[in-house]
């Protein structure tokens, strides 16, 4: 659905886009949210389990926040590419090793 097609203005606007913005994120969040209420559910702790999903819910929302709130960066994307290559290098270092250990401990 392209944002241009959606014509929803005001609160019932937002309500519609958000719910489908759910739906559509919910295939990625679901699995982790079962697992975080399974651990609550097992500690028996309601503190516990909201602290658990409060610290869930900024994962999910501060980076959200910062796209939004730092657009201008990407307006200098252009001094940063040139670093991208030496960015998918490192990073990728650091997956092949974090695989490694994995794999050593089992």
């Amino acid at each position: 659905m392209r944002s241009e097609a959606f014509k929803g203005k005001g609160v019932f606007g937002a309500l519609g886009l958000g719910t489908i913005m759910g739906l559509v994120g919910s295939h990625c969040g679901t699995p982790i949210l079962l697992v975080i209420l399974s651990f609550a559910m097992l500690e028996g702790n309601m503190v516990y389990g909201a602290s658990l999903l409060f610290i869930y819910g900024l994962d999910r929302g501060v980076p959200l926040v910062l796209a939004g709130t730092f657009t201008g960066v990407v307006k200098n994307m252009g001094k940063i590419a040139r670093w991208s290559k030496v960015m998918e290098k490192v990073a990728g270092s650091i997956l092949i090793a974090i695989g490694l250990y994995y794999f050593w401990l089992a």
